[in-house]
């Protein structure tokens, strides 16, 4: 087993951060506490929060001119790099890529919130499809595919990502306190509540003290 691409925080950090002098064989345990706990963090916040590179994720056109990035299905940003954006149109003969570098005046993107902005004229007029000269993005499921980075990283956000870190850290300890310490363990209790970390979905509720130091990450999007 390895970490997931939205783990906070590793298995080095865990071990100094907690004093654990745990072995090799105890990885597995404690890479499933620190998947879980991110997990949790992300669908508490309801957006991501550890930096990772998304390929031709599905996006769903909304039939306006911007667009808010998504990720394993949860709004996605800090933008840090956009890659590649590829039309999936019925309308359109092929695939239609967008330039997305700033010198193609296509499409813009605002790092902060995820927002893409196209600028009028970004792909052909089409025949048929209810939007004029590329000015809005032609309503469908997954008819957009997006290559992009987004989340928090040391490198390009420091202090945020030292933050959920340390929460990260915090909620680890949080579900030792009554681990099976046995490698291969698929499940922690806390209390009256059952945590499955391996193969499946965390469901629990992150300590109070977790809950405040994430307040600022809380997802505020509209659309």
């Amino acid at each position: 087993m390895t970490l997931s691409a939205l783990a906070l925080t590793t298995i080095p950090q865990i071990r100094t951060a907690l004093n654990l002098t745990t072995t090799q064989a105890d990885d597995p345990t404690v890479e499933g506490l620190i998947d879980a706990v991110s997990a949790l963090m992300e669908n508490y916040t309801g957006r991501v929060l550890a930096s990772r590179t998304f390929t031709d994720e599905p996006q769903d056109g909304n039939g306006r001119n911007n667009l808010y990035l998504r990720g394993d299905s949860k709004p996605a940003y800090p933008v840090t790099a956009l890659t590649a954006l590829t039309l999936l149109t019925l309308n359109l003969q092929q695939p239609y890529p967008i330039n997305v570098t700033p010198s193609g005046n296509q499409v813009r993107v605002e790092p902060a919130t995820g927002r893409l902005t196209l600028y009028f004229g970004a792909f052909p007029i089409l025949l048929s499809g209810g939007y004029d000269g590329g000015l809005a993005f032609p309503l469908g499921r997954n008819n957009i595919l997006a290559s992009f980075t987004a989340g928090f990283s040391l490198t390009t956000h420091p202090a945020q990502r030292r933050l959920l870190e340390r929460l990260a850290i915090t909620g680890v300890q949080w579900l030792l306190a009554d681990v099976a310490r046995e490698s291969g363990a698929t499940q922690v209790r806390v209390g009256d509540t059952s945590v499955t970390y391996a193969g499946g979905t965390a469901a629990a509720v992150l300590p109070s003290v977790i809950q405040t130091g994430l307040q600022s990450f809380i997802c505020r999007q509209l659309a």
